[in-house]
């Protein structure tokens, strides 16, 4: 890795207000370790019963408008 590039990878991460050492080691990593092959593809059976649309949360606000804002609710 070159001086040129590190110096690059930090001034970009300052110039989107970024000062996370992690946010700055990420981009080097990806950049030597090049692209990656695309592996098989793997059978997960029996996690497709997990497959199911996502709860639906139209009614939420009426749910907690049904409750005092000084009870806590366990």
């Amino acid at each position: 890795m070159s001086i040129v590039a590190v110096q690059a990878v930090i001034e970009k991460a300052l110039d989107l207000s970024c000062f996370d050492v992690e946010a700055v080691r990420l981009p080097l990593d990806a950049e030597g370790n090049g692209k990656r092959e695309p592996r098989e593809t793997v059978e997960v059976g029996a996690l497709r019963v997990y497959n199911r649309p996502q709860a639906i949360t139209r009614n939420y606000d009426q749910l907690v408008g049904n409750y005092s804002l000084r009870e806590v609710l366990q």
